[in-house]
């Protein structure tokens, strides 16, 4: 709307000192001609603006004039709070956290409105891997919607049958979102991209007493922690290669240098199961050795003998 862009205009002003009309379209991603109309707009307001021709000229506020209209909306806010582009991607506040932007520059005093503005363009950060997660959000849009407005939902999860969910909170770990909902008296959290069907209810969620969204999170990771496997096992390897196993993931080193300096060391490996295991074995056989349990050596033993068994 016009007014969202007048407003976001002169956020963009006071922010930035002098601005050419070619800037300003970009930024606001309108027309020229409609840039020179918005100006003229402001001016008519009572706004105090003039522009100098020439180059290096362009538009800017009087020396001293500050509006006080730099209060962020409720998605503005949102975006913030979320961190970074790729994330407000997904629940599309890509032009709300630009504009939450421009108003945090606005009302920053200006001897450090430079530092700012040196900090943004010497780093960026990129929360987003390397390549796209391969997530296919369809629902993510009215899960959100779901946890705002505190409705139940109606939904089909994976194969399963409907079911009525009651949303407490959105998580994102890495680039991979989640639902956290309560299902017949049990709190749980679901992967957004596993639904197949989401319907918005009319009904209110039922927020379990003195819920808080990080400390259920926090405690079912713990808990998911606990319940992965663990598959331990010792082997002896040359030093050199002591650094690239700390880099691997997987593979949690459980005792390290013995300060011997030795040019071969014997470590307590723990790794998430025997398969693991014997690949990373295999992987830098002969250099790595074996020294217990058995059935590691057992099925270190069996995969080689089923690689030359292939080839003979």
């Amino acid at each position: 709307m016009r007014s969202e862009r007048l407003l976001r205009l002169l956020m963009i002003l006071q922010a930035a000192g002098r601005i050419s009309v070619k800037q300003l379209s970009r930024r606001l991603e309108v027309s020229a001609r409609t840039v020179q109309r918005d100006l003229e707009a402001l001016c008519l307001a009572g706004i105090p603006l003039y522009a100098e021709r020439g180059q290096g000229g362009g538009w800017q506020l009087s020396e001293g004039y500050r509006t006080s209209l730099t209060g962020m909306n409720r998605r503005e806010l949102l975006s913030l709070l979320l961190g970074g582009e790729a994330i407000a991607g997904d629940l599309s506040l890509e032009g709300s956290l630009q504009s939450a932007r421009e108003k945090l520059f606005a009302s920053v005093p200006a001897p450090y409105r430079q530092a700012l503005h040196e900090f943004q363009e010497r780093m960026h950060v990129d929360g987003a891997g390397w390549f796209s997660s391969g997530e296919e959000l369809s629902f993510l849009a009215p899960l959100q919607e779901a946890v705002f407005s505190g409705k139940q939902i109606l939904s089909r999860y994976g194969s399963s049958e409907e079911r009525i969910l009651h949303p407490l909170g959105l998580v994102i770990k890495g680039r991979i979102w989640y639902i956290v909902a309560v299902h017949e008296t049990q709190v749980r959290s679901y992967r957004a991209s596993r639904f197949t069907d989401v319907r918005l209810l009319f009904d209110d969620v039922q927020r379990p007493a003195g819920f808080d969204l990080a400390s259920y999170w926090q405690a079912s990771l713990t808990d998911f922690k606990k319940r992965l496997p663990e598959f331990h096992a010792c082997i002896r390897l040359p030093r050199l290669l002591l650094q690239e196993l700390r880099r691997r993931p997987y593979v949690h080193l459980l005792t390290e240098d013995d300060g011997s300096g030795s040019s071969h060391l014997q470590v307590d490996v723990r790794f998430d199961t025997l398969q693991v295991a014997a690949e990373m074995v295999l992987q830098y056989a002969p250099e790595i050795e074996v020294v217990s349990p058995e059935s590691l050596k057992r099925e270190v033993k069996r995969r080689m003998e089923a690689w030359l068994s292939q080839y003979s």
